[in-house]
């Protein structure tokens, strides 16, 4: 388990965190891990310690609630989930070592986290077309198998996606939901070469070109307006 004091940052294993939440809510929990809590100064002197006041707040009554899923094409799967309370917000995140790293987030600061999360950075948008494949063909096509890719790759056609044999490339996507029923939600592939937002209905997918900035204004809006929240 590490602890950063200054910054509230946490990495710590499942059962820590469990751990943790259970004595957060007064409930018992485990003594080897309430007592690797109290030693890495996560709890200090019978109180949780004031970096991690506005996360264990977000995550215990969440207003929002965040999911993000990633994957790579050496099949590196990078999940985690959000929270924005009253008071802040929180990210828990894969981390090496089956551990879990959580992150406080002041909710203003949220699209930059989101984006430095899946790694958005600047590029230029490529001169290609939007393409439509089935649910099928994507599952293909973003494989962990390299042969499997390419077998995808050659059966869609076109040059656009050729970048995803060999890679590198992330496919990521961030849901945002509120009770009772609201939601926002956006899903990219980003490749060398060309970046695209995914858009699936009726079990197709919908692999419409895009760029950095436009995915930059969809994180800033993927959050409900105070409308939106007032409504549901």
């Amino acid at each position: 388990m590490l602890f950063d004091p200054v910054t509230g940052r946490l990495r710590l294993s499942a059962d820590h965190w469990e751990a943790l939440l259970s004595w957060s809510q007064g409930r018992s929990s485990p003594d080897r891990q309430t007592a690797d809590l109290r030693t890495a100064g996560v709890i200090d002197q019978g109180h949780l310690h004031t970096s991690l006041v506005p996360a264990l707040g977000a995550a215990l009554e969440p207003v929002i609630t965040l999911a993000v899923e990633q994957s790579d094409d050496e099949g590196v799967r990078i999940d985690g989930t959000g929270w924005v309370g009253p008071a802040g917000g929180a990210f828990l995140l894969d981390a090496p070592d089956e551990l879990r790293e959580l992150v406080v987030v002041h909710p203003a600061m949220l699209p930059a986290t989101l984006a430095r999360i899946v790694a958005l950075g600047p590029r230029e948008r490529g001169a290609t077309s939007p393409r439509r494949h089935s649910d099928a063909a994507m599952g293909a096509l973003l494989s962990a198998d390299t042969r499997a890719r390419r077998a995808a790759v050659n059966e869609a056609g076109g040059d656009s996606l050729s970048d995803l044999i060999d890679g590198p490339w992330n496919h990521w996507s961030i849901r945002a939901q509120w009770p009772p029923d609201g939601q926002h939600g956006l899903a990219v592939l980003d490749t060398v070469q060309q970046m695209w937002l995914i858009e699936r209905s009726a079990g197709m997918s919908l692999l419409r070109p895009t760029d950095p900035t436009e995915v930059w204004r969809l994180l800033i809006r993927i959050l409900p307006t105070d409308d939106e929240l007032a409504v549901n």
